[in-house]
């Protein structure tokens, strides 16, 4: 087990997957700041959980889906900014019984010694997002996702929104609308 303080500078493509009905004409008209706003309004918690307060991206597209249903739309996000990430590659994470206010003890023990956090009296995410870092752990066996709070989502841009239609748990992708089109519109 592991943990690390990390920054992450690439040019990658980052997902997340968000259950929404508005229309894709209406979705199309969003600037990608507003659509940063947005994902920030969703993702607000109060009072906010361990684990609330944030954003979950995924490294892969499939990835960014879970276990939903129904109608969204799949985010494509790039970095904008550098973005410092606390990194675990703890398997308790990808067990399944990380939930609302569970953190295994090892991180509790580093984000302490490193951070200064204390369970008592901050929200792990929250408290994170303060300090000015995301967290990067296993989702699965095969997979790793990127916990960003809500205070730091807006290091990245949207650049490319697609509808998302689950149908028997399978997702029919609909429309795809580039936000950003060229790299000089990220900064």
């Amino acid at each position: 087990m592991h943990e690390s303080r990390t920054l992450i500078v690439d040019n990658r493509d980052f997902f997340h997957f968000s259950k929404n009905d508005m229309a894709i004409n209406e979705m199309k008209k969003l600037s990608s700041l507003e659509h940063i706003r947005m994902l920030q309004y969703k993702n607000k918690q109060d009072p906010p959980k361990a684990w609330g307060n944030s954003v979950y991206l995924a490294f892969e597209e499939k990835v960014s889906f879970g276990e939903v249903s129904g109608h969204g739309y799949l985010y494509t996000l790039k970095l904008r900014n550098p973005l410092n990430v606390i990194f675990t590659d703890d398997t308790e994470y990808s067990s399944g019984d990380i939930k609302d206010e569970k953190i295994p003890s090892s991180t509790i023990e580093y984000v302490t010694k490193e951070l200064g956090f204390n369970e008592e009296i901050h929200k792990f995410m929250t408290f994170l997002g303060v300090k000015g870092y995301a967290f990067q752990c296993p989702l699965n066996e095969s997979a790793q996702e990127l916990i960003v709070p809500i205070s730091l989502i807006n290091h990245f841009c949207v650049v490319r929104i697609q509808e998302v239609f689950f149908k028997n748990w399978e997702a029919q992708k609909g429309e795809t609308h580039n936000i950003i089109t060229s790299i000089s519109q990220l900064f």
